[in-house]
């Protein structure tokens, strides 16, 4: 993801200098999976935080919308 020169700039880096890279997020539907307890959440606040303040350093009225699923129960027999 981090090679794409278009896309969402999330704000999210990763690895270590000097191979450090930013997360950039494709248009349209994106899906963050994975098991409990490894900062999906907190990867999504960061990056839904870091575009609220993108848009009103640029004033350009845009908003971010955030909503997310927790499945408790398993749907898999």
């Amino acid at each position: 993801l981090s090679e794409l020169n278009e896309g969402l700039p999330t704000g999210v880096r990763f690895g270590t200098e000097p191979y450090q890279e930013t997360l950039t997020l494709n248009p349209g539907l994106t899906f963050f999976c994975g098991r409990s307890g490894h900062g999906k959440t907190s990867v999504l606040n960061c990056i839904a935080l870091n575009e609220a303040r993108r848009n009103l350093e640029m004033g350009n009225g845009k908003q971010v919308l955030y909503f997310r699923f927790n499945n408790i129960q398993p749907l898999i027999i």
